[in-house]
């Protein structure tokens, strides 16, 4: 799924409850991250800002919902996110 070739059929529904936003720019998306509680230990608040300067993503929005965002993630850099975050148990 990493290679964009043409065009690419995106499952926008499926991409949003796995916490994936679909953004107005092109081939950007939102990352939501869960956050049980509000709470997070500061060594996944590390990974978190680690894998967000890995992919050049500038800001992680905090919402007022007690959850946390990547804000313009890239399309190319899917795969990867979904990586990293999963292995710091996001």
């Amino acid at each position: 799924m990493s290679k964009i070739t043409g065009k690419t059929s995106i499952d926008l529904e499926n991409l949003k409850s796995g916490g994936f936003i679909k953004e107005r720019g092109k081939d950007q998306f939102t990352v939501r991250l869960s956050v049980p509680g509000g709470r997070l230990s500061t060594s996944r608040l590390k990974k978190i800002a680690e894998v967000a300067e890995k992919y050049g993503i500038e800001f992680v929005h905090l919402s007022v919902r007690q959850s946390m965002e990547m804000i313009h993630a890239s399309f190319k850099d899917f795969d990867g996110i979904v990586k990293d975050l999963s292995e710091s148990g996001q």
